[in-house]
């Protein structure tokens, strides 16, 4: 809770001079404010090859769509391991059901490093 609370109390203006935002958050009320209160945040980051310490809501992630924000999928991990490769596939699934039907056509294909 302690890095919510930093995130909370910094000043919107110095998150504003950065061109991009990125939060990895790590508990449901952190997910809850990335996605729907923090307008600051560009880039959600989750490491769906985990299992996660909250539960995706599909609220959640269409107010965040409509703020105009992404999501970063972290599968690393999914690559070298079958059960990370498990988990990935059933948390993403959790994740695209929650994005509304008109939005898929929005998909991007990972870039190539």
């Amino acid at each position: 809770m302690g890095n919510l609370s930093v995130l909370q109390h910094t000043s919107a203006s110095i998150l504003r001079s950065y061109d991009l935002v990125a939060l990895q958050p790590g508990s449901e009320r952190a997910f809850q404010l990335c996605c729907t209160s923090v307008d600051e945040v560009d880039l959600i980051v989750l490491n769906l090859g985990k299992r996660l310490p909250f539960q995706i809501k599909p609220a959640h992630v269409k107010a965040a769509i409509s703020k105009g924000k992404s999501f970063e999928i972290t599968y690393s991990g999914a690559l070298r391991d079958s059960s990370q490769r498990r988990q990935l596939f059933a948390n993403g699934q959790v994740l695209t059901r929650a994005r509304s039907e008109e939005h898929t056509s929005e998909l991007q294909s990972p870039v190539p490093i």
